[in-house]
């Protein structure tokens, strides 16, 4: 008897029948179906980086208009961005008063925006390509009986490259992002 319920598929190892067996596989196939069909009608991936930025567009050279006409309460506004790179210091070659009036200008600086501005600090790392570094940098012999002082020269600047950075170049920004508001006539 067992052996023709196997044969015909009269029940399964898990007791059902070969009918609703394939009624779930059936489901799980429709299922999979409309998955696919989601991705298939999600939205196109953009191509570059620009056409990934939400920015309505450029108000001048360097600032954006994010968004118009955001409602907040009974006012709306638009919102600005600007974005600035900050020059790099070397913070530990310079004296403790220094650091000190460094720090506290940069914490007067976040300090001074008010409610309706976000401030945002960006660290892009980038490794420092050892052979382009070397080609922009670094001396090159010129065979003229200076070339144990570039020698020299180089292996200093080196050592102050890579002092403290570990290879990695970081440029820093700070973002601002501003909302203008104007108040809606009734």
């Amino acid at each position: 008897m067992n052996f023709l319920k196997r044969i015909f598929g009269i029940t399964s190892k898990s007791g059902k029948s070969a009918r609703d067996l394939d009624k779930i596989r059936i489901e799980k196939s429709a299922v999979k179906k409309k998955k696919e069909k989601v991705k298939k009608q999600k939205k196109k991936i953009s191509r570059t980086t620009i056409s990934t930025m939400p920015y309505e567009r450029f108000i001048s050279e360097y600032v954006m208009l994010v968004k118009s006409n955001v409602k907040i309460g009974k006012q709306t506004a638009n919102l600005y961005s600007k974005s600035y790179l900050v020059p790099d210091i070397n913070y530990s070659s310079l004296p403790s008063t220094e650091q000190e009036i460094k720090l506290l200008a940069y914490v007067d600086l976040l300090n001074g925006f008010d409610s309706s501005a976000s401030v945002q600090v960006t660290m892009h790392n980038t490794k420092i390509n050892k052979k382009d570094f070397e080609k922009r940098i670094l001396l090159q012999h010129k065979d003229d009986g200076l070339d144990e002082e570039r020698d020299e020269f180089n292996g200093i600047l080196h050592d102050k490259l890579m002092l403290g950075q570990n290879g990695v170049h970081c440029k820093k920004y700070i973002t601002i992002r501003k909302r203008f508001s104007m108040k809606l006539s009734h």
